[in-house]
């Protein structure tokens, strides 16, 4: 898929927390992404700190009762 991309040419992944991205700021590395099975590289998601988890984690706490109350159906096609 990506075998023969240079690695500036990967995809950038950003994590989502309270509908908005968490993006890798210029200049900072962040984490590689591979795939286990055969060890590519498939990009860079951005590394969180401490406090980006903590919020991260407050955020998913506070939306998983609506999420719940949304039932199985209703959340697939939001994912779809």
């Amino acid at each position: 898929m990506f075998e023969n991309r240079a690695a500036e040419d990967l995809p950038i992944l950003s994590h989502v927390t309270n509908k908005s991205l968490l993006a890798l700021p210029p200049g900072k590395r962040g984490t590689a992404v591979t795939n286990p099975a055969t060890g590519e590289l498939l990009g860079t998601a951005p590394s969180m700190n401490g406090p980006d988890t903590a919020a991260a984690i407050k955020t998913a706490e506070a939306a998983l009762s609506g999420w719940q109350e949304l039932g199985a159906y209703r959340r697939a096609d939001i994912l779809d």
